[in-house]
């Protein structure tokens, strides 16, 4: 559960643009990848 002004918080220009590129793209942010690398 959510406070009530968080219905108010805009969401930011990148996360956006995460959400437009869809569930195959390829992240290369920080973090741990999801395939074995070389």
């Amino acid at each position: 559960m959510f406070a009530p002004r968080m219905k108010d918080i805009k969401m930011s220009g990148i996360r956006k643009m995460f959400d437009l590129a869809g569930a195959d793209a390829i992240h290369l942010g920080l973090g741990e990848p999801d395939f074995q690398p070389p």
